[in-house]
């Protein structure tokens, strides 16, 4: 099934507490307001990841982050709640609210920087949170960005692949799909 509906269905607007139970893996979707290409250079997409990890604590223990996406009009991300979500929005207000600065102060503009509050889907299962994982690492690709998703920066891709740590992904948490694959770290890479 493809994961395209995630972008592209209306849904009523309902209380994210009421969308994500507590110990809930999801799909966290963040885009720019109007389809704006704010994250298109790589220094922003270093602000909008600074702005995303330097709020982290505010979730820390309370939130494990298995892989990010970041493209040049949205963000991808793939969570799990340990608690209730609580600690998640207040995490996602304050990341959120730091890059929309970033992005006015830099460009000299004003005005909101996100499409209304970040999507979030839940993944049903193991399955299909591999599945959105894989999404993400894919995105660059079909963008017609890279021709292979190692050779794109801003995804956690090559952290799951090859084993490469960056300022970033040194939050990841490997899912159990990912850990399932082998018993050692060059095993899971090579699956």
């Amino acid at each position: 099934k493809s994961l395209d509906p995630f972008w592209k269905e209306e849904t009523m607007r309902i209380a994210r507490h009421l969308q994500l139970p507590a110990k809930s893996a999801f799909h966290f979707m963040w885009r720019c307001i109007n389809g704006e290409m704010f994250m298109k250079s790589a220094q922003m997409k270093d602000k909008f990841l600074d702005s995303y990890f330097q709020f982290f604590k505010r979730a820390r223990g309370k939130v494990l982050i298995y892989s990010i996406c970041v493209m040049s009009n949205h963000f991808h991300m793939a969570a799990e709640l340990l608690a209730g979500c609580a600690h998640m929005s207040r995490w996602a207000r304050a990341s959120n609210s730091s890059f929309a600065q970033k992005v006015n102060r830099t460009l000299k503009r004003r005005g909101p920087v996100g499409q209304d509050r970040p999507k979030t889907v839940v993944a049903e299962d193991a399955e299909a949170l591999k599945r959105i994982m894989f999404y993400h690492d894919w995105n660059p690709v079909e963008a017609g960005i890279v021709d292979h998703p190692s050779k794109y920066e801003y995804s956690s891709y090559s952290y799951y692949a090859s084993g490469k740590k960056n300022r970033w992904t040194k939050h990841l948490t490997k899912p159990q799909w990912y850990l399932d694959l082998g018993d050692s770290p060059e095993a899971r890479q090579e699956a």
